[in-house]
């Protein structure tokens, strides 16, 4: 074992020097490099000054695409001595826009005696490489004249809008008459190849009809001498109406098709008192095979290093990366089996030190919270410690919200806001809270949430060998909606990775119900799973029969039936369901009846303005925020409790309105099916509203169904108390502890 370790670090270590290696010499190279701007203008003017006389020649190239083949000894040679007076690309002079692929091409264009004009092809303008080509070579689509001839590039990418173009370029053309030959370059072609097959008409070629036509019509219309165009592989040359369209693609780059058209060569024009087109072979170099393998591993190289440094370098780093996590994890020395020398003493008896870490808590309602405030207290009254580690809410969140003890707050990093909710996140970087986690020992750390105070305390607790208890709250893909960026990217596959990678590294999870269980078992969490749900706190029922008998006559006195709901006001909740549910009772039974919806949220905007539209003001009434300790007064006041949340783990208000002798009517989802026993204590449907509201109906119109199902809730809901739930954690916690292997 400990010679294979060595051989692995050796490997990781040469990998290293490998990407050191390359990335000095990427260094190197950059420093060698100059800037280059608007060389299309600049030379432009040099060839104006070079050239005398109406007689000249220059060449057309097209897909060069960095290829090195253009660029060789020989073929710079017969540039050189090449009496042409410029170059022109006609596009794709690049592989792709990335800013080191016009570097290199500016760098080997210096191998060139002769001016380059650089036309506006696809690969120019792939990869954002438009606004490079802009600041490097200039316009899209420009003219220039020289001597009796007039030059115009047209942008066929698509990057300048068509109508643009037509305008611009008729005027062109109509200043293009005073002189005696006009050539057209354009990437793409207006012939539709034979050669190339449907399969390339698309790169090549310009497949929009109207604009076809227009162009073939207006080239002759004003008696263009030649279009160029450099899309397609192959060499084509014919005339349409006495005008010249010649095609020329293949000046290096790889060959795509196999046909005797498709070969290395550039167009060379002459101009005099007629016009000659010319298709001159690129020469390929030495013929023997070291030759050429030595020259392609030399162009291999050159373009891996030059142009694909940022490429190579991040998956080289990345294989590094993971070569190094799978050592570690690897060479880790782990024991599966029970330490049986060490001798564990009676662990029951003894009172613990318990440190709790929520990314949220009080005065924030919403169900973790209340969950994490009722097992704090249930544990407490067994007479052990319970800290509480959470954010630190704005003054004005708090109102009527009193600080309990042993409540450690932290200042947040930022508060994050969406419509009417403001949610502080936790500075976990602080050291602080290190200090005082520290200075705790706990005997216990328990999870709320499987991220960012998860993440941080699980290291802590990690490193201090300290057991470790996560309760899986909260479906964390149907809250995606909150987050300010990438909603889609975590409504799929990441928050279940995330809830699974944290899960296995803690000793023990905690799972309100079946179903929770069910669905951490899919996804290959592999510890303990403890089927535990939130206790209810019976304590508030024990409200004066006076302040239900106030609520009564102000909901109760004009109604035969109260239907109840309390959720956070947000798009999870499946809120708007519930209200198109309730205006379906509302035009379907004879039975009066309000419904209240208690809680706050960004959909209350939305929710008021559905009320309005569909005139429901008279059968729902929005509450707004109802504090814990009052709304037990709510589900003791309520007939029936509508539920229609599809993102609960445990339906906790369930429970908490069974224990108000309320039964439910709920959609059947995570969370619900443990708790509603359909024709016992509620009802639970598929999601829809007509067979939500029918089952609704059924209780609203059978007083003596309604009397058996709310004894029958009353009766489900006692087995949960807190106090109950808090011995069975409290169980879970020694046989962690007894059996945790130090």
């Amino acid at each position: 074992m400990l010679k294979t370790n060595k051989s692995h670090k050796k490997l990781l270590l040469y990998l290293f020097v490998f990407i050191l290696i390359l990335s000095l010499l990427r260094i190197f190279i950059l420093s060698k490099e100059t800037k280059f701007d608007s060389l299309n203008p600049k030379n432009i003017d040099k060839i104006k000054n070079t050239i005398q006389n109406n007689s000249f020649s220059f060449i057309v190239l097209g897909n060069i695409k960095n290829s090195l083949l253009i660029f060789n000894n020989a073929n710079s040679t017969n540039l050189n001595n090449d009496n042409a007076a410029f170059i022109v690309s006609n596009g794709n002079a690049v592989i792709n826009g990335n800013e080191f692929k016009f570097s290199s091409l500016n760098k080997k264009l210096k191998k060139i005696a002769k001016h380059f004009i650089i036309g506006f092809g696809k690969n120019e303008k792939s990869d954002e490489g438009d606004e490079r080509f802009y600041h490097h070579f200039g316009s899209y689509y420009f003219s220039f004249q020289l001597r009796d001839s007039y030059f115009i590039f047209l942008d066929t990418t698509g990057k300048t809008p068509i109508y643009l173009q037509k305008d611009w370029l008729r005027k062109e053309l109509e200043s293009s008459l005073k002189y005696k030959y006009r050539f057209v370059f354009m990437q793409k072609s207006l012939i539709i190849f034979e050669q190339t097959g449907e399969l390339y008409d698309e790169d090549f070629c310009i497949l929009d009809v109207d604009y076809r036509k227009f162009l073939i019509n207006i080239f002759q219309q004003f008696r263009v001498t030649a279009v160029f165009s450099g899309a397609a592989p192959i060499f084509y040359h014919t005339v349409i109406g006495d005008v010249n369209y010649l095609n020329s693609g293949c000046a290096g780059g790889t060959l795509l098709l196999d046909n005797p058209d498709s070969y290395y060569h550039y167009i060379k024009v002459k101009i005099g008192s007629q016009i000659e087109y010319e298709p001159m072979l690129i020469s390929k170099g030495e013929n023997s095979f070291i030759h050429k393998l030595l020259t392609n591993i030399f162009y291999y190289l050159d373009s891996f290093i030059y142009l694909s440094f940022i490429n190579y370098v991040l998956i080289l780093s990345a294989i590094f990366i993971v070569l190094t996590y799978i050592y570690k994890k690897l060479s880790k020395p782990v024991n599966y089996y029970r330490n049986f020398d060490n001798n564990k003493i009676e662990t029951t008896s003894r009172k613990l030190k318990i440190v709790m870490f929520s990314n949220n808590y009080l005065p924030f309602i919403g169900g973790v919270t209340i969950s994490i405030k009722r097992l704090a207290e249930g544990l407490r009254n067994l007479g052990h410690q319970v800290y509480i580690f959470a954010p630190q809410y704005r003054k004005s969140d708090y109102g009527k919200y009193r600080e309990e003890a042993h409540i450690y707050r932290f200042k947040p990093l930022f508060y994050y806001k969406k419509s009417n909710l403001t949610i502080p996140i936790p500075n976990i970087f602080s050291a602080n809270m290190k200090k005082k986690f520290l200075t705790l020992k706990p005997d216990i750390v328990h999870f709320h949430h499987p991220y960012w105070m998860g993440n941080i305390s699980l290291k802590w607790a990690k490193k201090y060998n300290i057991p470790t208890v996560l309760t899986y709250h909260t479906r964390l893909e149907l809250y995606s909606h909150n987050l300010p960026v990438f909603n889609n990217l975590f409504s799929g596959k990441i928050p279940h990775e995330l809830i699974k990678n944290f899960a296995n590294q803690c000793d023990v999870i905690i799972a309100p119900t079946t179903t929770a269980k069910e669905y951490l078992r899919n996804l290959g969490v592999g510890k303990i799973i403890e089927i535990i749900p939130t206790g209810i706190d019976f304590s508030s029922y024990n409200s004066p029969k006076k302040d239900i008998a106030l609520l009564k006559k102000k909901y109760h006195r004009d109604c035969d039936i109260i239907l109840f709901s309390v959720s956070r006001l947000s798009k999870e909740k499946n809120l708007y369901f519930l209200l198109n549910g309730i205006k379906y009772l509302a035009e379907n039974t004879t039975i009066s009846f309000k419904t209240l919806i208690a809680g706050d949220g960004p959909e209350r905007e939305g929710m008021l303005e559905f009320i309005k539209h569909n005139k429901l003001e008279e059968k729902v009434i929005l509450l707004g925020s109802v504090s814990p300790d009052e709304i037990s007064k709510y589900f003791m006041l309520a007939d029936i409790f509508v539920f229609t949340s599809k993102s609960e783990t445990q339906g906790m208000v369930l429970l908490e309105a069974m224990a108000g002798k309320t039964p439910i009517v709920a959609i059947r989802s995570s969370g619900i099916d443990d708790i509603v026993k359909n024709g016992f204590n509620g009802f639970k449907t598929e999601e829809d509203v007509a067979k939500w509201a029918e089952k609704v109906m059924d209780l609203m119109e059978n007083p003596e169904s309604l009397l058996q199902f709310s004894e029958n809730a009353l009766n489900f809901s006692k087995s949960y108390s807190k106090e109950v739930i808090a011995e069975k954690i409290l169980k879970t916690y020694f046989e962690i502890l007894k059996y945790k292997i130090d």
